[in-house]
């Protein structure tokens, strides 16, 4: 076999993808180097939780478990996508009559209000499919207003409480997963030529079996999946070279808004890259606290070293945030509180299907 063959047949295999592509890797591969930095701050706070108290309006400072609903509240109205809040099992009739109080139209993203890493978050077409997956899943859901602006990013900002300074440290613009038809190939068959496609098509033949039967026409492109997470098949790309000063002003700005939040990572739409950089016409559709990691770090081109300092660098400013109001009466988490937060989180990831 041809060198190019093999290489061509091995970025067919989901285990090669995920071995040759430090953007698949566990977490805790580039954790690793922070654990010494963790132990040693966490001995100068006298808590491991010392982190808990850098976002004080925010359970757990953002590191798990938070509620989504909760923080959506936090976010100022001019900056919030439409959204309800509905529990598992109500009537088809109920769900339908919440969305047009709330003036909530088709489509729709659906998202449980605790979770991470895109787990049980879909774009809704019908009122049916809503009832059907709240039905299968007994968690509480966030009905969101879909947002069809072109850019979406990842924004990681900062301020230091004491001095005043803050930055932003990660810009990340996702790239979503999308195939170009050639008239002949389904939709899978298209896939299989994306190594980022060929990790997804078990998933989407399951989540969307009649898609995956689709055959597009020559130069018709076609968006997979809408759904901007790294999991279901997104690119993101590291963007940190649009970060100026007068950006940073702007995002000073939101946060003034948000009461109780100086480290974390907003993610946003945008009707244009320079509306984006001004903190102009966007929609915040998640706010993410120490938990987030800096998106610009799996950007495929990002340097092995810059994944670990990037990690090294937001950590530092953790907990010099958290020290500062921790000074100023903010408490760190207990233990117990640490174990109920997991303990909802972990209860999510279990309905996984």
């Amino acid at each position: 076999m041809k060198k190019r063959g093999l290489k061509a047949f091995l970025n067919t295999k989901p285990w090669f993808i995920r071995l040759t592509n430090k953007e698949y890797w566990n977490a805790h591969i580039f954790l690793m180097p922070l654990v010494f930095y963790m132990i040693y701050w966490a001995i100068k706070a006298r808590s491991a939780f010392f982190f808990s108290a850098a976002n004080p309006s925010i359970p757990t400072g953002g590191m798990v478990g938070e509620s989504k609903a909760d923080i959506h509240n936090l976010t100022p109205p001019q900056y919030r996508p439409k959204t309800v809040v509905l529990g598992s099992g109500g009537a088809l009739r109920d769900i339908i009559l919440m969305m047009e109080k709330a003036q909530l139209q088709l489509p729709i993203i659906l998202k449980p209000v605790v979770g991470c890493r895109g787990h049980l978050v879909k774009k809704m077409v019908n009122y049916t499919e809503i009832y059907h997956h709240l039905q299968c899943h007994a968690t509480d859901f966030l009905i969101e207003e879909f947002i069809d602006y072109p850019v979406e990013a990842a924004i990681l900002y900062w301020k230091n409480p004491e001095t005043g300074k803050s930055g932003i440290d990660s810009i990340a613009l996702k790239e979503f997963l999308t195939v170009s038809g050639n008239g002949v190939q389904t939709i899978p068959e298209l896939l299989m030529e994306n190594p980022r496609g060929v990790l997804q098509i078990n998933r989407l033949h399951k989540e969307k079996p009649t898609l995956m039967s689709f055959i597009p026409q020559t130069g018709e492109k076609v968006l997979v999946e809408p759904i901007g997470n790294h999991c279901k098949g997104t690119k993101f790309l590291n963007f940190n070279h649009l970060i100026n000063p007068n950006m940073v002003v702007a995002y000073d700005k939101i946060q003034e808004q948000l009461a109780g939040c100086y480290i974390y990572r907003l993610d946003l739409k945008a009707p244009s890259i320079a509306d984006m950089q001004a903190g102009r016409n966007i929609k915040i559709l998640e706010i993410n606290g120490v938990g987030s990691d800096p998106a610009h770090i799996f950007d495929p081109k990002t340097p092995f070293f810059e994944m670990f300092h990037a990690y090294i660098r937001m950590w530092k400013k953790v907990f010099e945030i958290a020290e500062v109001l921790h000074r100023r009466g903010v408490p760190y988490m207990t233990y117990n509180d640490y174990k109920k937060y997991s303990a909802q989180q972990a209860a999510v990831e279990k309905l996984v299907d």
